[in-house]
């Protein structure tokens, strides 16, 4: 907790990939204003999804979590080919 409090915010250029913010409908320490504080830092398109929880959402309601995190990852496709 204390490198968070010390921690500075130096902006940078917004992440050149698709973002999904998740957050619980109960949690009081990430609302609604905070997930929306994201939609800067994608250059791709932010998703914001709230689910029923609070706080630790991938532990309170992992089924809902999970079936949203695979859908996220089906839609990105395969990854690119690596080069060799």
């Amino acid at each position: 907790i204390r490198l968070l409090d010390a921690a500075t915010f130096a902006p940078e250029p917004p992440l050149p990939v698709p973002l999904v913010v998740v957050r619980g409908d109960q949690d009081a320490r990430f609302g609604e204003a905070e997930a929306h504080g994201w939609t800067p830092h994608g250059a791709v398109g932010v998703q914001l999804a709230t689910l029923k929880g609070g706080h630790f959402i991938h532990r309170e309601a992992p089924q809902a979590f999970g079936a949203l995190l695979s859908a996220c990852v089906g839609r990105a496709g395969p990854p690119p080919p690596v080069a060799h």
